[in-house]
C-alpha cells in the first residue's frame, strides 16, 4: 500500500494532532500516529486514550499504518514542499521524495485504540470564534492540579437562553463567559471539558474560521471543524453552583481603564518577593479614598515595599481591600485592552466582581485576601 500526498498539507495535519500524544508511554502504539488513507483522503490520528485528535488531508492511494510521532514529524519536516510518496513495506514505512528517502518502523493499525464516536449526545453548531472566546476567556481560571478534579476543566452548560462557560480554581478566582444559546442546546447535558482538551481546542480554533459541530453526551464530547475532529472524555463529577459566588453589582462601583489598574499593580508587584508554598502570591492593597487619591501598595516579608497612585472614578465610602497580584493579572488579562472596568466590592472581606463596557459577555470574580 502507498499514497501520494502534499508535504505541507501532511505536515499541518501532523502538527494538528501530535500534541495529543504523550512523549512517554508504557504502551508503544500510544506513541504512534495512525495514518489511514482511503477514498482520496488521509486521516492522521493521535490519542492518549482520553483525548483523540484527527486531521484529514487529500491523498491518492490507500494506507493503514501507525508510525512513531516524533520520527514521522521529523521525517516529513525534513522534506521540501511538494509531493511525497509514502509506502508501507512489511513492518516499515518508506517516505520518498525524489532521491530523498526516510525509512521508519511501524506497528499494526489494528493495535491503535481509537475512541468511539459520541453516542446519544446533543449536537449543535457554533462559530469557531464564538467557541474560542468561551474557552479562551474562562480557562485561565481553572485549576491545573487539584484533588477536586472537577475544577480541572471548563464547565459548559446552557441556562437562561445562554450557552455558558465557567471555570474556577475554587479558592482564588472565577470567570464566566456567555453567548446567546445556539439552536439545539436546550437539552444539552452539562459537561466539564478537561484542561488538555481545552488547550488543544484553543490552539486549533485559533487557526480556523468555520462552523464547529459540537456533540456532547453524559460521558464524552466531540468537535468537528475544518477537516479536524476532536473527541474527548469529559470530567466526571458535578460542577459546583458557581452562580452563588458571583456577587451583585454595587451602586458605587470603581470605574477605571484596564491598563490604569494593571500598570501600577505590576509596578508594585515587581519589587515584591513571591511568597507562599503551594499557592504563590504577591499581596497588593487597593485603597479607594474620598479625595480620589487612590493607591495600590504592597510589602513583602523581606521588607521591600512600594505604592503607586492610579486613576479611577469612585463615589462610594473609602475602602481598602487586598488582592493576589498573580490572580488579578490573569483575570484582568481576559478583558479587552481598551476596556473600562467596573469593580464592585461590598466590604474588604467580600469577593470582587469585575465587569467591563467592552465585554458584556464576561463576569469575573477575584477572591479577597486579608488586608
Amino acid at each position: 500500500m502507498k499514497i501520494e500526498v502534499e508535504r505541507d498539507a501532511l505536515l499541518s495535519a501532523l502538527k494538528a494532532v501530535a500534541d495529543v500524544v504523550q512523549n512517554r508511554n508504557t504502551i508503544p502504539v500510544l506513541g504512534n500516529l495512525l495514518l489511514v488513507a482511503t477514498g482520496g483522503s488521509l486521516q492522521v490520528t493521535g490519542t492518549d486514550l482520553e483525548l483523540q485528535a484527527t486531521s484529514s488531508v487529500t491523498a491518492a492511494g490507500e494506507l493503514s499504518i501507525t508510525v512513531d510521532k516524533n520520527k514521522l514529524v521529523a521525517a516529513v519536516s525534513g522534506k521540501k514542499p511538494g509531493k511525497l510518496e509514502i509506502e508501507d513495506v512489511v513492518g516499515k514505512v518508506v517516505i520518498k521524495q525524489g532521491r530523498s528517502r526516510s525509512t521508519l518502523m511501524t506497528l499494526p493499525s489494528a493495535d491503535f485504540p481509537k475512541r468511539k464516536a459520541v453516542e446519544n449526545g446533543v449536537t449543535f453548531s457554533v462559530a469557531s470564534a464564538s467557541l474560542l472566546r468561551l474557552l479562551e476567556t474562562t480557562s485561565p481560571a481553572m485549576a491545573s492540579d487539584d484533588v477536586r478534579f472537577y475544577l480541572c476543566g471548563v464547565f459548559l452548560h446552557a441556562a437562561e437562553g445562554q450557552l455558558r462557560a465557567a471555570a474556577s480554581d475554587g479558592d482564588r478566582c472565577l470567570i464566566r463567559c456567555q453567548m446567546p444559546a445556539p439552536q439545539g442546546v436546550e437539552n444539552l447535558p452539562p459537561a466539564i471539558l478537561p484542561g488538555k482538551a481545552i488547550g488543544h481546542l484553543r490552539k486549533l480554533l485559533g487557526k480556523a474560521q468555520a462552523e464547529v459541530s459540537v456533540t456532547i453526551s453524559d460521558s464524552a464530547a466531540e468537535f468537528r471543524f475544518a477537516g479536524t475532529e476532536i473527541r474527548t472524555a469529559i470530567v466526571e463529577g458535578e460542577y459546583p453552583n458557581y452562580q452563588r459566588v458571583i456577587p451583585p453589582e454595587q451602586d458605587a462601583p470603581i470605574l477605571c481603564a484596564r491598563d490604569a489598574l494593571i500598570e501600577p499593580a505590576g509596578a508594585v508587584a515587581g519589587i515584591l518577593n513571591i511568597e507562599g508554598d503551594k499557592l504563590k502570591f504577591r499581596k497588593l492593597v487597593v485603597e479607594m479614598k474620598a479625595d480620589q487619591e487612590h493607591e495600590i501598595s504592597g510589602q513583602d516579608s523581606g521588607g521591600a515595599c512600594a505604592q503607586e497612585p492610579f486613576d479611577a472614578e469612585y463615589s462610594g465610602d473609602p475602602i481598602s481591600f487586598a488582592i493576589n497580584h498573580e490572580v488579578a493579572r490573569g483575570v484582568l488579562g481576559v478583558f479587552g485592552e481598551s476596556a473600562k472596568l467596573s469593580l464592585s466590592i461590598a466590604d474588604p472581606g467580600a469577593p470582587l466582581l469585575v465587569m467591563s463596557d467592552k465585554d458584556p459577555d464576561l463576569a469575573a470574580v477575584i477572591m479577597p485576601m486579608k488586608v
